[in-house]
């Protein structure tokens, strides 16, 4: 609920900026967002099964270990060209890994659900009701609750959406800084 009226609430600013500076700054905001937490949320996924599934098989677990996976898992996805601020040091020390198992994939799924929900309400203002039986749907199984805002995972649409996204707001971007 949350992670959606944030996304409302950035791109508002974005569309209501008062001059160019002011839009290019909740441009670089959205965006950095955006990548934090798909992308790198993503890559800490990724580390954070790790740990699970070595605690699980009885394997030693140090900083050295994880610190080491979650720097080969980065340079996977970032390259030369590409430098992130974002840290392994900081990915193992997050408190998410020992407090909710999972947390920052749900996260980085919870940021593709905003996107996916907000562009469906702002096409068809029809579908808050769909949005508000999501809402109060409580405890249901997390994949069944999903899908009554059309969000099925086996499909590539929530990805599609998000890349959409990513390339519109890229190209505003860019369009204003030339």
């Amino acid at each position: 609920f949350s992670t959606v009226n944030q996304t409302f609430f950035a791109r508002y600013l974005i569309d209501n900026a008062k001059d160019k500076d002011e839009k290019i700054y909740f441009l670089t905001e959205y965006l950095h967002t955006l990548f934090h937490y798909v992308v790198n949320s993503a890559i800490d996924s990724v580390v954070e099964d790790k740990l699970y599934n070595m605690v699980e098989n009885n394997e030693p677990v140090n900083k050295d270990i994880i610190l080491n996976f979650a720097k080969e898992q980065y340079s996977k996805t970032w390259n030369d060209e590409v430098k992130t601020r974002h840290t392994p040091v900081r990915t193992i020390s997050m408190m998410h890994y020992y407090n909710a198992p999972y947390y920052v994939w749900q996260y980085a799924c919870g940021q593709l659900n905003a996107n996916f929900i907000v562009n469906k309400i702002t096409k068809d203002p029809k579908f808050v009701e769909k949005y508000f039986n999501f809402v109060k749907s409580g405890s249901a199984y997390p994949l069944d609750m999903l899908k009554l805002v059309d969000i099925d995972y086996t499909k590539d649409d929530v990805f599609v959406e998000f890349e959409n996204e990513l390339k519109k707001r890229l190209t505003e971007l860019s369009e204003l800084i030339k």
